[in-house]
């Protein structure tokens, strides 16, 4: 950028942004896959983050019906979500979280109200600050309250909260006092405003903390007898820290969440459909700190649960069942592709960059996909089994509770339901090339195949039974199947094989057993089946032979290529390997874990293992040794495979399907911040939004020189708009700067 003539005869300065590297700018609506996190599976009731997206904060809620849950603690990253550390807050009902700019001053706000069941007393509805990343936290002198939402200025001194009337159908009253209370020194007092009580549920701040805007939402309840309501569905702004407060054109409407850019000027609110108001759940914007609003063209959503905005308020996100991102200040909206959830905390960096959310019991996520892990778009299903092509591109996930199966042809980046019929699936197999596909449901006794990677499904002539795993050979010909004894619903606890790809079934001389999982070699000669022994055959299920593994709760088992290598794991703890086809069994170093589910590369040297309690586990050395894989939190992950060479890994769990790369692809380049340039005096002065990575001013006499200096003046936060800005004085000659990434 050059500067105009005008300014050039009092210091003639070129500008140069973005040298020292290429830059992209990410559209954060073009589908992207989400990273899953490691941060626990709770209801996550807020989220916030530094202007820089680095370090961030997540509160969870007491979000169970008649409040039987335990309460939830609060968690911070330091490194944009890559790993999680609980706080030093207590335990509790938390309902929203803020923080400074720099991210080290936090505050957050509890409800003593259970939303579900009228109960209170579940939380202890106090206002809690921490000037050290929530290392130590303090409760305020602010009342006990139903707090529903909190919002800070950028250097963290001015606060405001507001409450929302709950009804206690226990005690029969009302409990909360609907105001907006502020503070102007960090949270040390608090004062109740003048603002009309109401059932408010969100708040936001300008960087500076001077314009604030706020949301209600008319809220119903009965005493058994008439029904009342409270809350007028109105926003309100102040100019003045919360002095005083203004009702805004807005019109009424259930709204749910607001978020205001770094200055006041562009705010962005969403609804939820009320039937008591006008129209479905909506995204309004306005351009002018509140005086109007415009609604978007965002698709209506009965629950819009949250939204967030860029410093600049050109970048926005809001969080429904799906998430959806705008980059013209909400004028068009696109699906990010995250899975569908009731997401209920949604926030971004400054630069609108990095973006996380949250929801209840799913794992917490970040935007872009930074690797390694990445969450599916697939439904928050109770899902048991999945199967993979060689090369890891087709997916296949079976869903027990809901009944469907859905494949991926694109190594889980998206996710389709199959015209499988509705059953209780129980597991899945796959050919090599991912085209020819079987099925087996345990109590509904059927066996399904596919030839055309699930476009359409036949049931085949397998016998009634509670078919319990199944497995093929890479052509997928060869088919096994076991199942389990049951008298009550027809198992017969045999094993039974098909060689035409599932039209007809045999049952074979395989013990009855409880078997529970069923694997093959390539070309489906070798098989190993695991029930309270492993038994082998060499002769495509003809003949079997009991192994000399010990007698056990095997519940998993998974072959090589060659069928020579195997690795079976019991449901009380250990996992064993065997190098030479199940003639012998060796124990493993890997920890003891209700194992679920086994998987391994076609050489058998890449073994991976996961149990419940989200622990997941991988070996690089034929099982000699395991390592954590890092991968997101779940409350269960019941099934795992894996690409031919082991690079491409996908996990099924309650509520989540996630794919792990291997290595992980390097994450896309933030958006190169533009250097804006003003006079102070005679002073050159240069500034920069906030960026999500960082950035350093360098300086160079000449244009073409690779002589490129450090400017020695450190930056300072202009706490009025999230900018960093370097006071310069003037230079004798010609000067050029820019922006490097470190």
């Amino acid at each position: 950028m050059k500067l105009p003539w005008y300014m050039r005869q009092k210091l003639p300065v070129v500008l140069i942004a973005g040298l020292g590297g290429f830059f992209t700018v990410v559209d954060l609506g073009c589908a992207q896959p989400w990273a899953a996190t490691t941060a626990p599976i709770l209801p996550w009731a807020a989220l916030a983050a530094s202007a820089d997206g680095t370090r961030l904060v997540a509160a969870g809620a007491r979000w169970v019906f008649y409040g039987v849950g335990p309460p939830a603690p609060i968690y911070a990253s330091t490194d944009a979500g890559a790993t999680w550390t609980q706080t030093g807050a207590p335990s509790n009902n938390w309902s929203s979280v803020a923080c400074s700019a720099d991210g080290a001053k936090l505050v957050a706000v509890a409800t003593s109200f259970g939303r579900f069941g009228g109960s209170s007393g579940l939380g202890d509805g106090l206002i809690y600050t921490s000037p050290d990343l929530g290392a130590t936290w303090t409760p305020t002198s602010a009342p006990s309250n139903t707090w529903s939402s909190v919002a800070s200025s950028a250097d963290g001194a001015r606060l405001v909260a507001v409450a929302a009337p709950y009804y206690d159908w226990n005690g029969n009253q009302l409990l909360g006092d609907g105001a907006i209370y502020s503070s102007l020194d960090s949270g040390a007092t608090w004062t109740r405003t003048t603002a009309p009580s109401n059932h408010w549920t969100s708040v936001a701040s300008s960087a500076d903390g001077a314009r604030l805007v706020a949301v209600a939402a008319p809220y119903w309840y009965s005493d058994g007898t008439n029904w009342y309501y409270v809350g007028d569905g109105a926003i309100y702004g102040s100019l003045d820290s919360g002095a005083t407060w203004t009702r805004t054109s807005a019109p009424s409407n259930s709204w749910s969440a607001v978020a205001s850019s770094a200055d006041g000027a562009k705010l962005v609110a969403v609804a939820s459909a009320d039937a008591s108001l006008t129209g479905p759940g909506q995204i309004y914007t306005s351009s002018n700190s509140g005086a109007t609003w415009t609604p978007t063209s965002a698709p209506s959503n009965y629950y819009w649960y949250a939204v967030a905005s860029s410093a600049e308020g050109a970048k926005l996100v809001a969080a429904a069942d799906q998430i959806y991102t705008s980059s013209d200040s909400g004028a068009t909206w696109t699906a990010t592709g995250a899975p569908s959830g009731a997401w209920t905390a949604i926030v971004s960096s400054a630069d609108g960059y990095r973006v996380v959310a949250a929801g209840n019991w799913v794992p917490l996520c970040t935007l872009p996909y930074s690797g390694p892990w990445r969450l599916a778009d697939a439904p928050a299903n109770d899902w048991r089994s999945v199967a993979s092509s060689a090369d890891g591109t087709k997916l296949v996930a079976a869903d027990y509770s809901a009944g469907a199966i859905w494949n991926s042809s694109n190594s889980g980046v998206t996710w389709t339901q199959t015209s499988a019929p509705s059953n209780y699936w129980y597991s899945v197999a796959s050919s090599a090339d991912g085209t020819k596909l079987v099925a087996v449901a345990y109590w509904e006794h059927a066996i399904y195949t596919s030839s055309n990677s699930g476009a359409t499904w036949t049931p085949t002539s397998a016998p009634s039974n509670d078919w319990h795993s199944v497995a093929c050979s890479a052509d997928g010909t060869k088919v096994v199947a076991v199942t389990t004894p049951d008298p009550n619903y027809g198992g017969d606890g045999l094993v039974y094989t098909s060689s035409n790809s599932g039209a007809s079934w045999t049952p074979t001389t395989a013990p009855r057993n409880y078997w529970h999982s069923v694997a093959c070699s390539a070309d489906g000669t070798k098989v190993v089946a695991v029930g309270e022994q492993i038994y082998t055959s060499s002769d495509s299920g003809a003949t079997w032979t009991p192994t000399s593994a010990p007698s056990n709760s095997w519940y998993c088992v998974a072959s090589s290529a060659d069928g020579t290598k195997l690795v079976a794991a019991c449901s009380d703890g250990a996992i064993y390997t065997s190098s030479n086809s199940g003639a012998t069994w060796t124990p493993t170093s890997a920890p003891t874990r209700y194992w679920y589910s086994v998987a391994s590369s076609a050489d058998g040297t890449k073994l991976v293992a996961v149990s419940d309690g989200s622990f997941f586990y991988i070996s690089t050395n034929s099982g000699a040794t395991w390592t954590p894989a890092g991968a997101p939190a779940a409350s269960s992950w019941y099934a795992v495979a894996s690409s031919a060479d082991g690079s491409n890994i996908v996990a099924v769990g309650y509520h989540a399907i996630c794919t792990l790369r291997w290595p992980a692809p390097a994450p896309p380049l933030p958006p190169s911040p533009q250097l804006a340039v003003g006079l102070s005096g005679a002073s050159l002065g240069l500034s920069w939004l906030v960026p999500s990575s960082r950035f350093v001013l360098q300086q160079n006499s000449e244009l073409g020189s690779t002589n490129w200096l450090d400017v020695p003046t450190p930056p300072t936060l202009d706490f009025t708009n999230l900018h960093h800005r370097v006071t310069l004085p003037p230079s004798l000659g010609s000067s050029y700067f820019r922006l490097k990434q470190q």
